[in-house]
């Protein structure tokens, strides 16, 4: 995981067992671990970033729900419950 500055005060906003987003108002950025990876994005990557893994996963999910994928529904199905 990659350190913060020293002036970094984050605030944790969403944790889960594989990832976690915090924000820094000191400045204005949020931290988001994912695994092994840390990445500093500005609102605006924050929300592009969002609304581009939304948008996969809905393909991804269609996919599965039509069979073009076979042998990962189990698994989808899994997580997304």
């Amino acid at each position: 995981m990659q350190t913060p500055s020293p002036t970094c005060r984050i605030e944790i906003l969403a944790r889960t067992e594989h990832c976690s987003v915090g924000y820094c108002r000191r400045c204005n950025v949020f931290h988001v671990d994912l695994g092994t990876v840390s990445l500093k994005l500005h609102a605006l990557q924050v929300h592009a970033l969002g609304g581009s893994l939304n948008q996969a996963l809905q393909v991804f999910k269609r996919a599965i729900l039509q069979g073009e994928a076979p042998g990962v529904r189990p698994a989808l199905e899994e997580s997304i419950h």
